[in-house]
């Protein structure tokens, strides 16, 4: 394990000669702060936070920016397609500890019809629209803040599996499509099986 050694005032300043002493330290400091040696700062561990339905979600003391990954609701299976997957939106946004920011999640398309939409701090920021159902096109991703922008895939004629969402495996034929982030969409039959619920995760 690295140990953390200590650097002056001196050492830093900007008219200081950096020597091959100075690298190394410079250099073993980062590694004995992962490694969490006796006397190095601790870095706080990334929270990860998986929403549903809808609501408000407050931001944490001491939060300013959150990286939020949003997935529309997969379309459903119907008698003439599978549905398709939701559309996939990826953004980091400033935030303002303790303020409340509204989201919904997408739910899951059935009986033929279409994924829900899956939205954080309003459509304008970081949206996924769920998939179309039956036979019908991908949700599409849209905001201002979407630095990541995936369209769902199509649902299939025939007796195809659903469509793909960004990040999700599509299920098989007869099956609830999606998994991991959800949103893919549902295969047909008599009845057509349901797309995968749409999801928002947020890191911060």
């Amino acid at each position: 394990m690295a140990s953390w050694i200590d650097i002056t005032e001196a050492e830093t300043d900007p008219e200081a000669p950096i020597t091959s002493y100075l690298g190394k330290r410079y250099k073993d400091n980062p590694v004995a702060i992962a490694e969490r040696a006796s006397g190095a700062p601790r870095v706080k561990p990334s929270t990860i936070e998986v929403l549903a339905g809808s609501g408000n979600w407050t931001v944490p003391a001491g939060v300013k920016r959150v990286r939020v990954r949003a997935v529309g609701g997969g379309g459903g299976g119907g008698s003439g397609g599978a549905g398709a997957g939701g559309g996939y939106a990826e953004g980091v946004i400033d935030v303002t500890p303790g303020a409340s920011i509204p989201y919904a999640v997408g739910a899951a398309g059935t009986g033929g019809g279409n994924g829900g939409d899956s939205t954080f701090n309003g459509a304008g920021v970081i949206s996924a629209a769920g998939g179309t159902g039956d036979f019908g096109a991908g949700g599409t991703p849209s905001g201002s803040a979407a630095t990541v922008a995936i369209p769902g895939g199509y649902g299939l004629g025939g007796t195809a599996a659903g469509g793909e969402s960004a990040l999700s495996t599509r299920g098989a034929t007869g099956s609830v499509a999606g998994q991991d982030y959800g949103g893919g969409g549902g295969s047909n039959g008599s009845s057509g099986s349901d797309g995968a619920a749409g999801t928002i995760i947020l890191e911060y």
